[in-house]
């Protein structure tokens, strides 16, 4: 469930040195480096056990997983596969890890009975839930983004009565990373109240519906 992300390693295996005897499930291994006696297996080798839904970054050297299969996805040396995740930060709990950015492969590849099952027992790396049995999935890797989120909502300050404008939903967690963004396009509904212009939006999040949030737009014309 971790990630050996951005490390590198002399031998087999920059990022997880394996023989046969660990096996992989909901785990992320990618941007890593192995010099010396086997360049060409930069991520993981030489030989694995998986019991799914893990994102390999460069599969070459790494027999055991195949891309594709058991719900493991992976990219070759010539075309890696990017998990999209930020930095080393402090996101909570006793260590630091890599949150998720918007759109990347992790989140939502996770197994849900994986996540569930000890020693796991529906919490990232963090200690934060994973709420995998309400989603029906969990985010693969050491950080899962399931915490609440608030979203922050970009539009004009003033627009012409009548005007199509554009605004931005962004879902932020609690620790500022962008989750996810959506843009949208007006006309959408809404209600005349004196000189204000209230939009109403129905958001859906992760599979969950939330409020409908509210955007008053003062009416220009």
């Amino acid at each position: 469930m971790g990630d050996p992300v951005g490390s590198a390693a002399s031998g087999s295996g920059g990022g997880a040195a394996l023989f046969g005897g660990t096996t992989l499930a909901n785990t992320v291994v990618a941007h890593n480096a192995a010099a010396g006696g086997s360049p060409t297996a930069p991520d993981c080798g030489p030989a694995v056990r998986t019991a799914g839904h893990n994102l390999i970054g460069a599969l070459d050297g790494c027999n055991g997983i195949v891309s594709g299969v058991n719900g493991d996805l992976a990219g070759t040396s010539l075309s890696p596969l990017d998990p999209q995740l930020a930095s080393l930060a402090s996101n909570g709990g006793a260590s630091q890890t890599m949150a998720e950015k918007p759109g990347s492969p992790a989140i939502g590849h996770g197994s849900a009975t994986t996540c569930t099952s000890s020693p796991i027992a529906d919490t990232d790396q963090r200690g934060y839930p994973r709420l995998s049995a309400r989603r029906g999935t969990c985010d693969a890797g050491a950080y899962d983004g399931a915490e609440p989120e608030r979203l922050a909502i970009s539009a004009p300050g003033s627009v012409a009565h009548k005007t199509i404008f554009s605004l931005t939903l962004t879902a932020v967690d609690p620790f500022g990373n962008t989750r996810h963004q959506l843009p949208r396009q007006g006309p959408l509904h809404q209600q005349r109240q004196g000189s204000d212009t209230t939009v109403r939006l129905h958001v859906h999040n992760r599979g969950q519906r939330c409020s409908d949030v509210h955007r008053h737009a003062h009416d220009a014309g």
